[in-house]
């Protein structure tokens, strides 16, 4: 979704970022909650 292509187009500083951007978006996407 949008934070991923976000994030691929700035950049992840380290791979625990995007892990933590990722489980972030899955969490979003299981509480079935609308991403900012």
């Amino acid at each position: 979704g949008l934070y991923i292509r976000r994030a691929l187009k700035d950049g992840v500083p380290n791979a625990q970022s995007a892990i933590a951007l990722v489980e972030d978006y899955l969490e979003t996407k299981l509480n079935g909650r609308s991403l900012p």
